[in-house]
């Protein structure tokens, strides 16, 4: 009897969690619609290449500020609002994006895109909210398989939408991810349950803003918002330069790296739907943390290493299997440090870290890059992550094994 309970409870925890993976998927494809267009799209204003890099770091700068904030919110007021309000933003934010006539405003659009799309923190809270502590990495890699599949679809539709756009040319990507989020309200609006508290639990929850430089003095904390930081910042910089690296080793063209970034992300994908779980019953959670920094720095300098193709491809797929594995467990592990109503405070923190991380990556590896070429880039990257695995060692040495009872 109590093992049918703890399968039924299960059964219901992946029901309630289908909402929010559907919102997560369409709030990724809206998002991936504008990426390919923004660039053309803000030369109409007479943008720089400079202002160009800017537009998407005001995303990612007002998302670094406001995803501690939503957190917090939503542990004071709950999720289901919090998501349903950042819905809301996202479908003012591109319809005004869609009409803008200037560069001031498109900064300004760009800004409340980065602020409502915060909301990740949230989605991540949802899922802790109804899952058990053992079974939540695996959850959470569902949610980073939903994320990368709607990530790969919505530049290929945004492509195919902006051939359709007249005047002003390019509008019609920005009213389809606008038309996106708001079929995301409706489906949190109509099909989410949050789950009831009393308003007494509802005073009690939430840090307060003066108690947040307080959660990174946490050792345990510290270490995984800092290593979400350094694998985040390692990811974007590879993502960054993988095209200059590809062509300075292989003479490979558009074709060839437009392969190698799908090869990438369908292994990413394949460690997350398939392996999270597997490894993370095997070794638990800090166990597969420590394995994914591991590979990541077996990736990266396989990658400083000049070879052929295959081995480019081999070390590319080493990185995905790294952070496939990196990522999900981080966001479990952080969501189990934090007392009843501090996990969406915690979990915003732990995504203003990776805002950070998306924001530096790029120029830092860029001048790294314009200074070494490719064995400075990854040869530094495999050599700063040495401290990070250290730590993640120590914590997982601290961290004992969650097994799965009944």
């Amino acid at each position: 009897m109590i093992g049918l309970n703890k399968l039924g409870r299960h059964r219901m925890l992946r029901s309630d969690m289908l909402p929010v993976l559907l919102v997560v998927f369409i709030a990724q494809v809206g998002f991936g619609l504008v990426m390919p267009l923004l660039p053309f799209y803000s030369q109409r204003f007479g943008a720089s290449p400079l202002a160009v890099v800017a537009l998407f770091s005001a995303f990612s700068l007002t998302q670094m500020v406001t995803a501690p904030l939503w957190g917090r919110v939503s542990d004071r007021y709950g999720r289901k609002p919090v998501l349903c309000w950042s819905m809301m933003v996202s479908v003012g934010a591109y319809l005004w994006m869609s009409q803008a006539d200037s560069l001031l405003a498109l900064f300004l659009c760009r800004s409340v895109q980065g602020a409502s799309s915060a909301n990740m923190a949230v989605a991540q809270a949802y899922i802790a909210d109804r899952t058990d502590p053992e079974e939540r990495s695996k959850s959470m890699a569902a949610m980073g398989v939903v994320s990368g599949v709607s990530f790969a679809l919505g530049p290929l539709l945004g492509g195919l939408l902006a051939e359709l756009s007249d005047t002003p040319p390019g509008a019609h990507p920005f009213v389809a991810a606008g038309a996106l989020c708001a079929v995301a309200f409706l489906v949190v609006a109509l099909f989410a349950r949050e789950p009831a508290v009393s308003r007494d639990q509802r005073q009690r929850r939430g840090v307060s803003l003066q108690q947040f430089p307080g959660l990174l003095a946490q050792p345990r904390l510290r270490v995984l918002t800092g290593l979400f930081f350094a694998t985040t910042l390692i990811f974007s910089g590879v993502n960054a330069t993988v095209a200059l690296w590809a062509q300075e080793y292989f003479a490979w063209g558009p074709h060839e790296v437009g392969l190698l970034m799908t090869t990438v992300g369908t292994v990413m994908v394949a460690v997350q739907l398939l392996g999270v779980g597997r490894i993370v019953r095997r070794f638990g959670d800090a166990g597969a943390l420590v394995a994914g920094v591991a590979v990541i720095i077996c990736g990266l300098l396989a990658m400083a290493i000049p070879g052929c193709g295959s081995l480019g491809v081999v070390a590319n797929s080493l990185l995905a299997i790294g952070f496939g594995l990196t990522q999900p467990t981080i966001a479990a592990l952080v969501s189990r440090e934090g007392r009843e109503g501090e996990v969406g405070s915690l979990l915003g923190v732990n995504q203003s870290m990776g805002s950070l991380g998306r924001l530096l990556g790029p120029m830092l590896a860029g001048g790294l890059f314009t200074l070494g070429g490719s064995v400075l880039v990854y040869a530094l990257g495999a050599l700063v992550m040495i401290g990070p695995l250290w730590a993640t060692v120590w914590f997982a040495r601290r961290t004992p094994v969650l097994r799965r009872s009944g």
